[in-house]
C-alpha cells in the first residue's frame, strides 16, 4: 500500500513537475498545487479501491477540470446535509 500512495502520488507529481522543468526554457515554470494534489490523491484513491491507474497520470498537460468539478459537488452534498438546520 505504501508503495502504491509513494507511486501514484509523491512520485508522480515530482515526475510532472520535473518534466515541465525540464521544458522550460527559463527553469521556472508556474504550477497548480491544488490540480496536481487533486489528481494524485484520486490516483492514489482510484488504485488502492479499483486496481486502475487512471489514465490522466499518463498525460503532462493533464487537466483536472474533472476533478475540481468532482470537489464542488462533493462539497456541496455534504454542505446540503446541513442546510436542514437552518430552515
Amino acid at each position: 500500500m505504501e508503495y502504491t500512495i509513494t507511486q501514484q502520488g509523491i512520485l508522480w507529481t515530482k515526475e510532472k513537475w520535473d518534466k515541465l522543468l525540464t521544458k522550460s526554457p527559463t527553469d521556472e515554470i508556474e504550477v497548480n498545487y491544488l490540480d496536481d494534489f487533486v489528481i494524485a490523491a484520486f490516483a492514489i484513491t482510484s488504485m488502492l479501491v479499483y486496481g486502475r491507474r487512471l489514465k490522466e497520470l499518463d498525460n503532462p498537460n493533464t487537466d483536472a477540470a474533472w476533478v475540481s468539478k468532482s470537489l464542488l459537488v462533493i462539497g456541496i452534498r455534504a454542505m446540503a446535509q446541513l442546510l436542514p438546520a437552518f430552515i
